[in-house]
């Protein structure tokens, strides 16, 4: 059965047709005010309670992003049943799932960020094969390192000019300087 009133007056028409407007404004108004203003406030922290700031913040219902601060503080607008996402590079993304019904206008909330990866100190690459090569190298007496490989050069030089009883001469103590000067800027990188 259809319902038709028909008000024979012009002016009970006009009256009727602004209190439909009004009636449909304040039902649409009223259907808004509940999908809408809830606010959430809060702040992004690791598992040890140390600040996570400039965490990326997501809402899905929304389709909006935001960021927390260089304090990890955050204050967002979201509505019920709306699933909001934390993301942070070196943390996993923290999903925070509103409620649907919700009598409530405003949450706050601590957003605890996961470590995703595992800061390591420094690591040094050694040039053995292998561990067992590893480990014999560094058990072994016989590390000679550069100095030491230097002066032994030096003192069979001069054994040698001993023995031989050779003279050394100004041109083979100037190529052999210079050679020496030449090493030293190549290994500290000065040579171009």
């Amino acid at each position: 059965m259809i319902l038709s009133i028909k008000p024979d007056k012009p002016e009970l028409r006009y009256t009727f047709t602004v209190l439909l407007f009004l009636i449909a404004i304040f039902a649409s108004g009223q259907e808004n005010n509940r999908r809408s203003g809830i606010r959430i406030e809060g702040a992004t922290t690791d598992e040890n309670g140390l600040i996570v700031p400039r965490t990326g913040i997501y809402s899905f219902r929304l389709q909006k992003g935001y960021s927390s601060d260089s304090l990890g503080v955050f204050s967002i607008n979201s509505v019920a049943g709306d699933t909001i996402i934390f993301i942070s590079p070196g943390y996993k993304p923290t999903i925070l799932t509103l409620p649907s019904e919700s009598s409530f206008n405003a949450y706050t909330a601590e957003v605890h960020m996961v470590k995703d990866t595992i800061a390591i100190d420094e690591v040094v690459i050694l040039p053995f094969k292998t561990y067992h090569e590893f480990k014999n190298a560094i058990a072994s007496e016989n590390t000679v390192t550069p100095e030491t490989e230097n002066m032994n050069y030096n003192l069979s030089l001069v054994k040698r000019q001993l023995y031989d009883r050779l003279i050394a001469t100004p041109g083979e103590g100037y190529r052999f300087a210079f050679r020496q000067i030449s090493n030293d800027c190549y290994t500290k990188g000065q040579l171009h």
